[in-house]
């Protein structure tokens, strides 16, 4: 096909399809959006969602430049925050790090109503 036979009505050879992230990546403009955004997908029944998050919110950098800052592969990184990735924490944390936010913890809920001070 040359490109006297494009049919002008036909226009996805010519404009890249839509970033179906985008809706999500212009409200993660600064480290204080993305640590939100990541804080609303902590779930600790299923870290597979903040994984997830995490390689969203990695799309607001350069994921060429920002795997290399991190020390792996374009491949690695893209295989660790798949859909079934399962990064390390050192790749979570040093992600994390390049974005420009930190990991913190906070206990969970209590589960029952049992003192701790009883469980010497």
């Amino acid at each position: 096909m040359d490109n006297y036979d494009l049919d002008p009505a036909d226009d996805s050879e010519i404009y890249p399809r839509p970033n179906p992230l985008a809706p999500i990546l212009e409200k993660l403009k600064t480290p204080a959006d993305i640590a939100a955004y990541l804080n609303n997908a902590v779930n600790p029944d299923d870290p597979a969602t903040l994984f997830a998050a995490l390689g969203i919110a990695s799309h607001t950098r350069n994921i060429s430049h920002l795997s290399r800052d991190m020390g792996i592969t374009r491949q690695g990184f893209n295989k660790a925050f798949s859909a079934k990735g399962n990064p390390c924490f050192v790749t979570v944390q040093k992600l994390c790090t390049e974005l420009g936010v930190s990991i913190s913890f906070t206990p969970l809920p209590e589960q029952n109503s049992t003192d701790s001070s009883d469980q010497q």
